[in-house]
C-alpha cells in the first residue's frame, strides 16, 4: 500500500517570511483515507524552485494518537533556516527509512502588485485548486504580459488594467490547458509552452487613448 503526505496549511508564503508554526502533516492510503504514518524513520529537507537542497534543517515530530486516531505527524522549520530569498515553487521531501515520499509542495510569493494567490482566489471562482497550480498560471501569465505592455519605471507597481490582464491571460491559460491535454503544466507549476495574448487582454495592456473631435 502506497501512503502519501499531505499538509493542507501550508503555505502561500512570502519572500521574506521565515515560518514559525510546525506544518500538520497527514498520511492518505490509496482511498485517500487518513491512515498512521510509516514506522520508519521519517525525515524532511527543504528545497528550492530549482529543486536544490535549501538551507537549514527541518524537524520532524511525531506524537502518538489517541482514542484511535492516527499518530501526530508535524514538520518543524528550523531556528538555522533562513527567511525565503526568493519567490516560486518551493518544496518538502520526506522519506520513511529510504523511501522517497510524494514532496509537499507550497508556493512563496514576492510582493510585487501583481495578482497574488488569495486575491485570484477571490476573483476567480474557478482558479486551479493547488496554489503550485494556481502560482504557476498567474507566473506565466504575468511573463506574458510584461513584453507587451507599456514599460514603467523601475519598482513602480503595475497599474489595475495591467493586474486585471494578468488574470484575465491566467483564465485563459488554464482553459488551454484543460481543453487541450498536450499542454499540461509542469510539475513547477510552471506551463510548457507560451500562449498568445488575446485582443481583449491586449487592450487592457495598451488601452487606445481616444482623441477630442474637432467641429
Amino acid at each position: 500500500m502506497a501512503l502519501s503526505p499531505v499538509a493542507e496549511n501550508i503555505g502561500p508564503y512570502w519572500v521574506g517570511d521565515k515560518p514559525q508554526r510546525p506544518v500538520p502533516v497527514e498520511f492518505l492510503d490509496d482511498y485517500d483515507e487518513a491512515t498512521d504514518a510509516p514506522d520508519d524513520t521519517l525525515t524532511a529537507i527543504l528545497r528550492n524552485p530549482q529543486r536544490a537542497p535549501a538551507a537549514g534543517a527541518l524537524v520532524v515530530t511525531r506524537t502518538p494518537g489517541t482514542n484511535g486516531d492516527p499518530e501526530q505527524i508535524a514538520i518543524a522549520f528550523g531556528d538555522d533556516v533562513p527567511a525565503f530569498p526568493t519567490p516560486g515553487v518551493w518544496s518538502i521531501l520526506m522519506r520513511a527509512g529510504g523511501d522517497r515520499l510524494r514532496a509537499l509542495r507550497f508556493v512563496v510569493e514576492s510582493d510585487d502588485g501583481w495578482v497574488s494567490i488569495e486575491q485570484a482566489r477571490e476573483d476567480w471562482a474557478d482558479a486551479p485548486a493547488s496554489d503550485a497550480s494556481l502560482w504557476g498560471v498567474l507566473e506565466s501569465a504575468k511573463l506574458s504580459c510584461i513584453p507587451y505592455a507599456a514599460a514603467l519605471p523601475e519598482g513602480t507597481p503595475p497599474p489595475a488594467n495591467y493586474v486585471q490582464a494578468q488574470l484575465m491571460q491566467a483564465r485563459n491559460i488554464w482553459n488551454s490547458t484543460k481543453s487541450d491535454p498536450g499542454d499540461q503544466l509542469g510539475a513547477d507549476g510552471f506551463t510548457i509552452r507560451t500562449y498568445e495574448l488575446d485582443r481583449p487582454v491586449k487592450g487592457l495592456l495598451r488601452p487606445k487613448i481616444g482623441r477630442p473631435r474637432i467641429r
